[in-house]
């Protein structure tokens, strides 16, 4: 047991580990936290003091099982172990047999740590059931961001391989939802006997996340090589192929771990889209910047003229733009091309521009897409209504289009208004 540690008893469900750093002063390394029949154990490499409340709140399920599954598992377990015997009790551990906090009869011991092992056995299969994606049996998006975050410190290169699976839409109207469900488990199992050492989860829909702790030039070379089989394997139900877009750990950009994250999510949207345009069955590692030169835009407006007059507009300016007149006909064209950024009138045939924007909102892959309104009087109720939906950008008619044109590239290049007015 580590000299020096302490273990704080901050509430009833609540303790905190704290361990000598460099300096000498007590760092705050790791918390426990037993609710019911489980126990949490979270490393979240804090120097600050939260309260119990703040501590539970800030607690994510992935988070919660970053200490047992994050690659660093040696230092982890050695702290598990001295939670384990010390029972979670409140009290100074110094590590010398004469210590009052660690003299105890050997059977107390050891029902403390049968305790406390039936606790983490608990833990495991509560957190393990919870971060796998049904379907599939992967580790799903959380605990893939997680891992990311837990990497991108270590400074350990490595590159993520983005797999999709190609015309998804078109296996589920031939085959139904529920055979296109069976493809995406038979692609997710293929996938998982290829990855060798590499980490997979199962990113958003059809596509899934290989982590590969190598550079880049081999990431290729086995990216194609996964494509190559899955468009050979005749297991499946019908001949399936796959988009891989790779993305390098030092393309990630910004001030900390979770902005490095979201760059790698952007860098990997605009990749896949590019393939998807492309036709599918690719391996790219080629830049965003490929994309935004000519950026999708889908365009509503209850007028068809109005709706024709737009996208021609927008493609003189340089984007590649879509129509639609009626609600439903935008979402299907959102989710076969996936936009970098929509422009809808307020009122639209079958769904208005707010039960659009609802839909873009529950659905992964299009809450983030960038949202115009145009709108024939900007009125305090209309306005109210857009905040609420997150839509901080409304024109009133007649629009002066080349001022849209330059929020839509300022949306596009910056990744959207983040939630901010």
């Amino acid at each position: 047991m580590p000299a020096s540690m302490t273990i704080e008893r901050l509430s009833d469900t609540v303790w905190r580990v704290m361990e000598p750093c460099d300096g000498g002063a007590p760092e705050a390394r790791c918390y426990a936290i037993v609710d019911g029949p489980s126990a949490l154990a979270v490393d979240l490499g804090l120097t600050d003091r939260r309260s119990p409340a703040e501590l539970t709140r800030a607690v994510a399920p992935a988070a919660v099982t970053r200490l047992l599954l994050a690659p660093a598992a040696a230092p982890a377990a050695t702290r598990l172990e001295a939670w384990r015997a010390a029972g979670f009790v409140g009290e100074a551990l110094d590590g010398g047999p004469e210590s009052p906090a660690c003299v105890d009869t050997e059977g107390e011991l050891a029902e403390l740590r049968a305790v406390n092992l039936n606790l983490r056995s608990a833990m495991v299969e509560a957190s393990d059931a919870a971060l796998r994606d049904g379907l599939s049996g992967l580790y799903g998006r959380a605990y893939a961001d997680e891992f990311i975050v837990s990497l991108l410190p270590l400074g350990a290169g490595f590159v993520c391989a983005f797999v999709e699976l190609d015309h998804l839409k078109e296996i589920n109207r031939e085959a139904g939802v529920t055979g296109g469900d069976r493809i995406v488990a038979d692609v997710a199992g293929f996938v998982s006997e290829l990855a060798g050492d590499a980490f997979l989860f199962r990113w958003s829909g059809p596509a899934f996340l290989l982590v590969l702790q190598c550079g880049m030039d081999e990431a290729l070379d086995r990216a194609e090589s996964i494509r190559r089989a899955v468009e050979a394997e005749r297991r499946f139900s019908r001949p399936v192929t796959v988009s891989v877009a790779l993305v390098d750990s030092r393309e990630a950009v910004g001030d900390g771990p979770r902005e490095r994250l979201d760059s790698i999510h952007a860098v990997a949207r605009a990749r896949l889209k590019l393939l998807e345009r492309r036709g599918g069955n690719e391996v790219t590692a080629e830049s965003a910047l490929a994309v935004e030169e000519k950026a999708m835009a889908v365009v509503m407006d209850g007028d068809p003229i109005a709706s024709e007059y737009l996208v021609e507009y927008l493609t003189r300016f340089g984007f590649t733009a879509i129509g639609a007149a009626r609600g439903g006909e935008a979402l299907e064209l959102m989710e076969r091309y996936k936009p970098e950024v929509v422009v809808a009138d307020t009122y639209l045939p079958q769904f208005d521009a707010f039960q659009i924007r609802s839909r873009m909102l529950a659905s992964n892959d299009l809450r983030r897409v960038p949202f115009i309104l145009l709108a024939d009087k900007k009125t305090d109720d209309l306005i109210e209504r857009a905040h609420a939906l997150s839509i901080y950008h409304i024109f009133e008619k007649p629009v002066r289009l080349a001022e849209m044109a330059g929020v839509m590239r300022y949306l596009i290049r910056y990744g959207g208004d983040d939630g901010q007015p």
